[in-house]
């Protein structure tokens, strides 16, 4: 079962790659280089008999045959039709696997056109090589072909649109390619970079020029965040280093932090701990409601959990996500909260089916409350308790979602005789993993945690 959030959530995470570790996402996210009539059904075009030519294990023929250049040199300049010409070369996929000779080959008889090429996502050969990792191959279309690194993907998937050579290399955790196109080329290659002497120098500098470290794509994510979201540490530190904005949100408030929780990387606590050492946000909380730990909760990261959760409560743990907050334990109930669909992180949990780190998470909403209560100096006194058919709170001691769940419990009448009624008990809402279930657990712990210090009625 996926909540609303979840399924609009995989349009994002699909075109970022597949959910499985160690895949690099870009068989899906980049595709073969093909004509404009591979969709009319013209067999000689490249990619419309093979649609492997791209895939990691396959590297393109390096020979090219140049009796069909010769006889089939294109008259009008039409880069797609002269491609078909070639059905071994995919220009796409010697930019993937860094077969920079021939790519080069293609280019200098005039059969693709680096700049102006896109495949069916919208991506550049400059972007497939970034992504790959293939820093000569990237040096060439930088350098030689005055390929920009401000292109930006085109497409219809809002998790392609905006993307640039930069987002790809730091999502794929190339620091090596993120530093090519983040500094400025026109040293290396001798020129001086006027702007404004004439058009041709206006292009060689856009092409050349160190790229904004903070470029978007076109929801608002970062650079940054990308490298966080796989967890690339280094890339990440490089970013950093580079003067990037590591408080950056996109367009749905989601910080690096955000990213970094429910992402696939390998080593995503020690990324985690880096954004802490960095001062990031780990109090936000995004459009819809999730905070750090819902996204952790729903990838089943157990260990940033307990992490999170063991900061928060002060366990010495060495971090700086609480040190400025007076009250850490106000902090992990906002955590635990439900978010917009009420669904609170151990109900994220266990829906995904991590049965045992929604068991975990919801044993701590527990120790939380009780926490949260002792904490007070007066749970109960005589000004601040709410009465209502017997059951007294401290009205201002828990957040507002608890509190109208608190009086759904008592104006119900689910409390009587020194009792709570079936539906309220604990041990009937355990593992009730959906809407609301972690809001009801918290609930009922308040009730039978007061029923027994208090004796009320």
């Amino acid at each position: 079962m996926k909540t609303v959030h979840g399924a609009k959530h995989e349009t994002v995470t699909d075109a970022s790659g597949p959910k499985n570790e160690g895949s690099s996402g870009l068989d899906r996210a980049l595709v073969p280089y093909r004509n404009t009539n591979s969709d009319r059904g013209d067999t000689n075009c490249v990619g419309a008999d093979d649609k492997t030519a791209a895939r990691s294990d396959q590297k393109p023929s390096s020979k090219i045959r140049n009796d069909d250049i010769i006889r089939n040199r294109p008259r009008s300049g039409t880069i797609d039709s002269a491609v078909s010409l070639v059905p071994s070369i995919d220009p796409m996929a010697c930019a993937k696997t860094g077969d920079t000779d021939s790519l080069k080959k293609l280019i200098e008889n005039g059969l693709f056109d680096p700049k102006g090429a896109r495949d069916k996502n919208g991506s550049t050969a400059l972007m497939w090589a970034a992504g790959s990792g293939r820093l000569s191959t990237c040096a060439y279309l930088l350098d030689a072909c005055r390929c920009s690194p401000l292109d930006r993907q085109r497409g219809k998937n809002r998790g392609f649109r905006g993307r640039t050579a930069l987002h790809w290399a730091a999502r794929n955790g190339h620091t090596d390619v993120c530093q090519l196109l983040v500094e400025d080329r026109r040293k290396e290659r001798g020129e001086g970079g006027d702007a404004g002497e004439t058009e041709k120098n206006e292009e060689a500098e856009a092409s050349s020029s160190a790229m904004d470290v903070d470029t978007e794509t076109d929801d608002g994510t970062t650079a940054f965040c990308w490298a966080s979201w796989q967890s690339h540490v280094d890339t990440m530190r490089y970013l950093f280093s580079r003067g990037c904005d590591v408080h950056a949100t996109n367009s749905f408030g989601c910080n690096a932090v955000m990213w970094c929780a429910q992402g696939s990387g390998n080593d995503t606590l020690s990324a985690m701990k880096f954004l802490a050492s960095l001062g990031c946000d780990f109090c936000a909380i995004n459009d819809n409601g999730h905070g750090v730990l819902h996204k952790a909760a729903q990838r089943g990261k157990w260990d940033v959990c307990q992490w999170l959760l063991d900061a928060c409560n002060n366990n010495n743990v060495e971090n700086d996500i609480v040190s400025d907050i007076d009250r850490p334990f106000h902090l992990a109930i906002d955590q635990m909260g439900p978010d917009a669909e009420e669904c609170c992180p151990s109900d994220l949990a266990g829906m995904e089916g991590f049965l045992d780190l929604a068991d975990w998470l919801s044993c701590k909403e527990k120790e939380t409350i009780i926490s949260l209560i002792s904490a007070s100096a007066n749970i109960i006194t005589d000004e601040n308790c709410a009465d209502s058919k017997g059951l007294q709170i401290d009205s201002a001691l828990f957040p507002m979602w608890l509190r109208k769940c608190l009086d759904e419990i008592t104006n119900s009448g689910s409390v009587e005789n020194g009792s709570v009624g079936h539906m309220w008990r604990e041990e009937n809402l355990a593992r009730l993993w959906e809407k609301r279930g972690g809001i009801r657990r918290m609930a009922a712990t308040v009730v039978a945690f007061n029923l027994s210090k208090n004796d009320v009625l």
